[in-house]
Protein backbone atom coordinates (compact mmCIF):
# COMPACT_ATOMS: atom_id res chain seq x y z
CA UNK A 1 0.00 0.00 0.00
CA UNK A 2 1.57 2.98 -0.80
CA UNK A 3 1.77 6.29 1.58
CA UNK A 4 -0.71 8.38 -0.39
CA UNK A 5 -3.24 5.98 0.14
CA UNK A 6 -2.75 4.86 3.51
CA UNK A 7 -2.12 8.90 4.22
CA UNK A 8 -6.08 9.19 2.45
CA UNK A 9 -7.73 6.21 5.12
CA UNK A 10 -6.22 7.68 7.95
CA UNK A 11 -7.19 11.27 7.14
CA UNK A 12 -11.02 10.29 6.91
CA UNK A 13 -10.62 8.10 9.91
CA UNK A 14 -10.20 11.35 11.92
CA UNK A 15 -13.08 13.16 10.34
CA UNK A 16 -15.49 10.04 11.20
CA UNK A 17 -13.74 10.01 14.52
CA UNK A 18 -13.95 13.24 15.32
CA UNK A 19 -17.64 13.55 13.81
CA UNK A 20 -18.85 10.74 15.73
CA UNK A 21 -17.05 12.52 18.95
CA UNK A 22 -18.93 15.97 18.05
CA UNK A 23 -22.43 13.94 17.94
CA UNK A 24 -21.62 12.21 21.17
CA UNK A 25 -20.63 15.80 22.94
CA UNK A 26 -23.89 17.48 21.35
CA UNK A 27 -26.14 14.54 22.32
CA UNK A 28 -25.03 14.97 25.79
CA UNK A 29 -25.63 18.42 25.65
CA UNK A 30 -29.34 17.89 24.77
CA UNK A 31 -30.06 15.81 27.33
CA UNK A 32 -28.38 18.14 30.04
CA UNK A 33 -30.45 21.19 28.52
CA UNK A 34 -33.31 18.97 28.64
CA UNK A 35 -32.86 17.70 32.49
CA UNK A 36 -32.23 21.69 33.69
CA UNK A 37 -35.29 22.35 31.80
CA UNK A 38 -37.06 19.84 33.89
CA UNK A 39 -35.29 20.84 36.95
CA UNK A 40 -35.88 24.37 36.68
CA UNK A 41 -39.82 23.81 35.82
CA UNK A 42 -39.61 21.46 39.04
CA UNK A 43 -38.64 24.73 40.77
CA UNK A 44 -41.43 27.20 39.39
CA UNK A 45 -44.33 24.22 40.61
CA UNK A 46 -42.74 24.08 43.99
CA UNK A 47 -42.42 28.10 44.18
CA UNK A 48 -46.54 28.55 42.67
CA UNK A 49 -47.30 25.76 45.54
CA UNK A 50 -45.74 26.99 48.32
CA UNK A 51 -46.88 31.07 47.29
CA UNK A 52 -50.66 29.28 47.30
CA UNK A 53 -50.38 28.22 50.97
Amino acid sequence: MDEKYASKISSHEKYFNIRIFDEKILHIGENRNRIFALEMKNITEENDENELC
